[in-house]
């Protein structure tokens, strides 16, 4: 018996250890979680604020000089003086933001591993923001098969035109639920009351 006793208190400090390192590591661990989930986090949102600025930018009414020529037909001399050009000018600006998007999309799924299945409907609904996005301009100014070909449009073609304009024009002041802006306002809303549970967490380990 005091073989026993004498073999079980040398043992334990060895026990204290190992139950030291196990905890150590839990907590390391928790920590890490912690921290990676706070950056995701915040590097989401701040995509999701630059995904905001480049809607804004595709949507501007006002054209510059020069803008849409890399994608209009060179050969069309013309071009530039009609409606269908706009067509180039929105491709042009979207194409300058892509990678941003996808950028977006590569963190879904570690976004969603990490604050649940039900934040996917955030990256669905960005995706399909853009696809309206780009639907509405076909639709508006595709040099084949647009609306701005149509010479004597009928009622329920001209009701067409006046929403997809309207979609395409953004203001603070004015903004209906099925504008791009205040789509996107909606998601980053629902980020940012997401966020303030992760921010408190993440102060409170500093």
């Amino acid at each position: 018996m005091k073989e026993f006793i004498h073999d079980c208190v040398e043992l334990l400090p060895s026990l204290v250890a190992i139950i030291a390192i196990i905890v150590g590591y839990k907590a390391w661990e928790r920590e890490l979680r912690g921290t990676t989930k706070f950056n995701l986090y915040m590097s989401t949102l701040a995509n999701f604020y630059q995904a905001r600025d480049a809607i804004v930018d595709i949507l501007r009414q006002n054209v510059f000089a020069g803008e849409g020529k890399s994608l209009a037909p060179t050969n069309d001399g013309d071009v530039l003086r009609r409606p269908e050009y706009l067509h180039y000018v929105y491709r042009e600006r979207y194409s300058r933001h892509e990678a941003l998007f996808n950028d977006i999309q590569s963190q879904k799924y570690a976004f969603i591993t990490l604050f649940g299945p039900e934040t996917e409907k955030f990256f669905a609904e960005l995706v399909g923001i853009l696809n309206d996005l780009s639907s509405t301009v076909a639709i508006l100014y595709d040099p084949d098969q647009g609306l701005c070909k149509l010479k004597d449009p009928t009622d329920e073609e001209r009701n067409l035109i006046d929403i997809c304009r309207r979609k395409l024009i953004i203001t603070s002041e004015d903004q209906t639920a099925d504008s791009f802006e205040f789509r996107i306002n909606t998601i980053i809303s629902n980020l940012e009351m997401i966020g303030e549970s992760v921010q408190k967490k993440h102060k409170k380990r500093i």
